[in-house]
């Protein structure tokens, strides 16, 4: 490949269609020696890497207690009632928990106290949870089932 490029520049030359000083420069452009490119060559690597980085060491900050109207929350409320100790014998669905309030909260705790009416497919109920944490675990204890 590169003799035929080679041998074309030296009839371009012979001709007098280009300056010994542009066959000198256009044969040591042939005849350098060529790195192969390499999977890392380029720039396309660099922002997803760089991206990366940043998520890996960007300052993480608590998201905080959970309110009683949190999506957190009501999953867990859920979970209690549905997946709870006597679930096989009761077959709870939570169909819907509305009329939400919050009772009490202690930020020292920490510990959140909470009343809504929840529909079950056995019917509507008023039912109060407390929200707490123990360790780094978020635990529900859920009465008036």
């Amino acid at each position: 490949m590169d003799t035929d490029r080679l041998t074309k520049l030296t009839e371009l030359r012979q001709r007098g269609l280009i300056t010994e000083a542009e066959y000198e420069d256009q044969k040591r452009r042939l005849l350098k020696p060529r790195r192969p490119r390499t999977r890392w060559t380029g720039w396309w690597w660099k922002v997803p890497a760089l991206l990366f980085l940043l998520w890996l060491f960007w300052p993480r900050t608590s998201t905080g207690f959970p309110t009683c109207t949190a999506s957190t929350t009501r999953e867990l409320v859920r979970r209690a009632i549905e997946e709870g100790a006597d679930s096989r014998l009761t077959r709870m669905k939570l169909l819907a928990l509305d009329e939400i309030e919050e009772v009490s909260y202690d930020a020292k705790a920490p510990e959140r106290y909470c009343t809504a009416v929840a529909t079950l497919n056995a019917g509507e109920r008023g039912i109060t949870w407390r929200l707490y944490q123990r360790g780094g675990t978020l635990l529900i204890d859920v009465r008036g089932l």
